[in-house]
């Protein structure tokens, strides 16, 4: 009975077509399987989670529905999972172009259903050239352990910094997703003088900032940071800010 009447909703999408609606699913299940074909046997594509909408761009018999997954890729999802419905594009010029800019380049955040991602980033950290990487496990759709490792490289030596950080994501299912962080580490400073190396220095370090990501579609993540490092000894104590951007990848 729920796959005729799923069936039946969008055969009525079909027919106001005129009316400038665009039909979309819901999951109404915890996870629900997007596949290769439309049957259980193809290979799974991608895992969506409840509440979360596709649009719809085919049917197959009563039971399947060709969708757009999050990355711009296509798969049928089985129709006992979902729940259609239609999203109105008439209306005021502006928040319809919005709509469609927003439909071509932006995706959904796959932070939701990931466990690890990978953040390479570029940019300054007290002034000097930065590179950071910084592997992650998301433990929840709202929190995720990070490590950090990167060198900043100036005129007077370099300094390596690392450690581990608990970010806290503010708004998971994107596009744009926000989050805070804070952690602490180490810090190694290399100096030079006159050219030459001397002794490295270690110091501990404190970290806190944030930043966003940015989700795009084909899985162009766009990550930016702000972060403010306090480097100190029993002695000594000073700060640095981390200003950087870079890509992610999640899994």
């Amino acid at each position: 009975m729920k796959g005729a009447l799923v069936v039946a909703a969008l055969l009525v999408a079909a027919t106001v077509a005129e009316a400038r609606s665009a039909p979309h699913l819901r999951v109404i299940v915890p996870r629900a399987a997007v596949r290769t074909g439309p049957a259980f046997s193809y290979r799974e594509l991608y895992r969506a989670q409840s509440g979360e909408v596709m649009p719809v761009i085919d049917r197959n018999g009563t039971y399947w529905f060709r969708v757009v997954l999050p990355d711009g890729r296509f798969g049928w999802i089985y129709g006992e999972q979902v729940l259609p419905f239609e999203i109105d594009l008439d209306g005021k010029g502006a928040s319809k172009a919005w709509a469609r800019f927003k439909d071509a380049i932006f995706a959904p955040s796959p932070i939701p259903s990931s466990h690890v991602s990978f953040t390479f980033s570029g940019g300054s950290l007290g002034g000097d050239g930065l590179f950071m990487f910084r592997p992650a496990a998301t433990l929840d759709a709202h929190f995720a352990l990070e490590g950090h490792i990167g060198e900043a490289i100036g005129t007077d030596g370099s300094l390596l910094v690392y450690g581990l950080d608990g970010d806290v994501i503010i708004w998971p299912l994107g596009p744009f997703v926000p989050f805070v962080a804070l952690g602490g580490g180490g810090a190694t400073s290399f100096p030079k003088v006159n050219g030459v190396t001397q002794a490295s220095k270690t110091q501990f370090a404190l970290d806190a900032g944030g930043g966003m990501s940015v989700i795009l579609k084909k899985r162009i993540i766009l990550r930016f940071d702000v972060r403010n490092y306090t480097l100190f000894t029993p002695n000594a104590t000073t700060n640095r800010q981390e200003y950087s951007g870079g890509l992610s990848v999640y899994f």
